[in-house]
């Protein structure tokens, strides 16, 4: 069982991620080794856990307990109430709180930003899916840090998050390649490559953030 050292869960604290890796090692383990037996494989399971039985009792009560009907095995029901435990509780005023105050950074690019945005949103649990994506919409508008483009996008009617997620990305993909024609130019001895084809948003932003 050396594959399982290194995931000691033997406190409160263990984390959410821990334990996902640590029961995907020991349902390995217990395929490899063939031990099927029900009582065997909850007393396995915590002896490797090394877990103190008692700070988790609430949750274990499936060990004291015979299922009713059969269909289920106590220690199936066991790394249920694990996944329960370990579970990190959801705080939806926090997340809020951390996606209101979110702001894109300096050197973060619109789809990191993006990615953090949508993160943040999808733990505000409270919401329903038309909710959170106007939070997202408000947030991205509110947080880029170009509010050139952010300012045009406004001005939409309408105006959603998946709108401004794929107007964010085409700008990025959009400055990148003009900055990359233009570093190609430069190296060539050649002139800078026109700025023409770019939008009146998309000028100020080259010149704004030439670095994506």
């Amino acid at each position: 069982m050396d594959f399982l050292k290194g995931l000691d869960l033997s406190s409160p604290q263990g984390t959410w991620l821990e334990w996902i890796a640590y029961k995907d090692r020991f349902m390995d383990y217990l395929s490899k080794t063939g031990l099927n037996d029900d009582e065997m494989q909850v007393d396995r399971l915590i002896k490797c856990l090394k877990v103190d039985v008692t700070w988790i009792e609430p949750y274990l009560n499936s060990l004291k307990q015979t299922p009713q009907d059969g269909s289920e095995s106590v220690f199936t029901r066991t790394i249920r109430a694990l996944d329960k435990y370990f579970c990190p509780p959801n705080n939806h005023q926090h997340h809020s709180v951390l996606l209101a105050k979110r702001s894109q950074l300096k050197g973060e690019t619109n789809h990191q930003y993006i990615v953090s945005v949508n993160g943040l949103a999808l733990q505000c649990d409270e919401w329903d899916d038309a909710t959170r994506s106007e939070m997202v919409c408000a947030r991205l508008l509110a947080g880029m840090r170009d509010q050139a483009l952010s300012i045009e996008l406004q001005r939409m009617t309408p105006c959603t998050d998946e709108i401004v997620i794929e107007a964010m990305r085409e700008n990025d993909c959009i400055l990148k390649d003009v900055r990359e024609k233009q570093n190609r130019q430069h190296s060539d001895g050649g002139s800078r490559t026109s700025d023409i084809q770019l939008t009146p948003i998309q000028r100020v932003s080259l010149k704004r953030f030439g670095s994506i």
